[in-house]
C-alpha cells in the first residue's frame, strides 16, 4: 500500500519464504552463465558453461533456498542491524 504507513504483504510466512524466491521475483533469473545452449556457441562456451558457470548457478541456487527471510530477520535482529535497515 502506498503512504507514509505503507508497505507488503507477505504471502506466506517469513520461514517458508527464500532468499532464492525474493531474488527471483525482484530480478528474475539469477543464473550467472546466462541463457541455454544455443547451436551458434563455440565448444569453449559450451564448456564454460558445463564447467563453471552451471556450478556457480547450482551453488548459488542452493545457498538461497537455504536462507529464509525469517533466518534474515534473525541475524538482522541478532547483530543490532534494524536501525540500519530502516534507512534503506
Amino acid at each position: 500500500t502506498a503512504g507514509l504507513q505503507g508497505g507488503y504483504r507477505l504471502a506466506d510466512e517469513p520461514g517458508r519464504i527464500t532468499l532464492q524466491s525474493i531474488l527471483t521475483a525482484l530480478e528474475g533469473s539469477l543464473s550467472v552463465g546466462g541463457p541455454g545452449h544455443t547451436s551458434e556457441k563455440t565448444r569453449f562456451e559450451d564448456f564454460l558453461k558445463r564447467e563453471v558457470w552451471d556450478p556457480i548457478d547450482q551453488n548459488l541456487d542452493s545457498l538461497l533456498k537455504d536462507v529464509t527471510l525469517s533466518d534474515m530477520l534473525l541475524e538482522i535482529g541478532g547483530q543490532g542491524l534494524a536501525q540500519d535497515c530502516a534507512a534503506l
